[in-house]
């Protein structure tokens, strides 16, 4: 590696760790108000090129590329056939938030001892953003009547703030799409199969003991934010997260796939006893 390639990795790395600071800053902005500066995107979008020029690359390819690009260009088509604008709007922007949240990730893991940092922050953020949501939500019966003695209990802090922000507080629909994001991704660290304590705990001292630790933690978030998921009642949010968990499942393992046309039926019997 030449003299000038091995200062550019550091700098790769800040640009990338200041792509994640602003990408959990947008999400919480959108969080409060229901859309994302134009001007955040616009930083974002610089960063993203700093990035590429210092690399030499946009992004590391994955198998998520061709399916990221179909997402996106289904968007403006959403846009179009939408009959509520209000309800899509902050669904789309967390889906663009989300995708460059992902290839930061996959960026910044390209050595694999940087993996369990990338895990733990982002494990970090699903907590704080379920926490925030937790206690700032605005949060309205729904068609679950069972939920709502859990929504009498929960406090929204942030209606007590000067201004009410959100119009006292996080829209539900918001806070779902923002959570379907972490639920198939947090499932996947707990599904790994033996390969984090196979690469990163082998050599130490009671590696059982601290896999069964990680893997506990995992599915403890994992439960938390799926129960918080659960509150929001957003339909999107729940289709979004079932089909990340599905395609995840059948990445694992192509039996999976007996299983489309059930959800399917499911699916639509479910979507006509909510409407």
């Amino acid at each position: 590696m030449s003299k000038t390639a091995s200062h550019r990795v550091p700098a790769a790395d800040i640009v990338l760790g200041a792509m994640f600071l602003l990408i959990t800053g947008l999400y919480g902005l959108l969080m409060f108000n229901d859309r994302v500066p134009l001007l955040g995107l616009i930083l974002l979008g610089l960063l993203w090129l700093g990035y590429a020029l210092l690399q030499g690359r946009v992004t590391r390819a994955t198998p998520m590329d061709l399916p990221i690009l179909g997402l996106l260009a289904l968007l403006p088509i959403s846009l179009v056939i939408t009959v509520d604008q209000g309800l899509t709007l902050p669904n789309l922007y967390s889906l663009l938030l989300a995708i460059p949240l992902y290839y930061v990730i996959v960026n910044a893991i390209r050595k694999p001892r940087r993996l369990p940092l990338a895990v733990f922050a982002v494990v970090g953020l699903a907590l704080a953003t379920t926490l925030l949501g937790l206690v700032g939500t605005d949060w309205k019966s729904g068609a679950f009547s069972f939920l709502a003695p859990f929504y009498q209990r929960l406090p929204n802090l942030l209606a007590l703030l000067p201004g009410e922000p959100a119009g006292g507080g996080i829209n539900a629909n918001t806070l779902g799409g923002a959570l379907a994001f972490f639920i198939p991704f947090l499932l996947s660290l707990a599904w790994d199969g033996g390969g984090f304590k196979r690469m990163f705990l082998g050599e130490k001292m009671h590696p059982n003991g601290l896999n069964l630790l990680y893997k506990l933690t995992l599915l403890i978030a994992l439960l938390i934010v799926s129960a918080t998921l659960l509150l929001t009642q957003s339909r999107a949010a729940y289709i979004g997260a079932a089909v990340g968990v599905l395609l995840l499942a059948v990445w694992k393992d192509r039996r999976f796939l007996w299983i489309l046309p059930v959800l399917l039926i499911g699916g639509v019997l479910a979507w006509r006893l909510l409407a």
